[in-house]
């Protein structure tokens, strides 16, 4: 089995499905400001801005800043810790939660229909395909040596351009 020309025809495809109108909805959702307020409404909870950059993998300037957007727009309110005045607590407002769920809703509906038009069958076997991705992903480290070859022969004033 060649697996080089599986990964080659995967990742035509893969990046063919991002073209789709709803798949960058649901790539958006998953991001900034919706990433956020989806993190605190499934959460119940409260949050410190360096958990919430945590849970998004970003930094805390990038968190700082989607937190004064939501906080401007009423979705979310920032509360000093009673027994440390220093720290802050992250919680989502009424309206901060109403439009979580709306967020939920499309990327849910849409799942729903693709795995409705898969079947039963189909839509496990995705799933545990998807399962079984996220754990081999963390433990693939075989293309760094590959990278560190191609960062010479990238963008450079001399390239020419085919």
């Amino acid at each position: 089995m060649d697996f080089e020309e599986l990964a080659s025809e995967f990742l035509e495809d893969f990046i063919r499905l991002g073209r789709y109108h709803r798949s960058r909805e649901i790539s958006s959702s998953m991001k900034g400001e919706a990433f956020l307020l989806m993190y605190l409404w499934k959460k119940q909870d409260t949050a410190t801005p360096g958990e919430l950059g945590k849970a998004m993998k970003t930094s805390s300037a990038r968190v700082a800043a989607a937190l004064n957007n939501l906080e401007r727009k009423g979705m979310i309110a920032r509360k000093a810790e009673e027994k440390d005045r220093r720290k802050i607590r992250v919680e989502l407002t009424g309206k901060g939660e109403e439009q979580a769920k709306q967020w939920q809703k499309m990327p849910l509906c849409m799942v729903t229909r693709l795995m409705e038009q898969l079947g039963e069958e189909d839509a496990k076997q995705m799933l545990h395909i998807l399962k079984r991705i996220n754990e081999i992903m963390p433990q693939i480290d075989c293309c760094d040596s590959v990278n560190e070859g191609e960062k010479d022969n990238r963008g450079g004033k001399d390239d020419i351009e085919v």
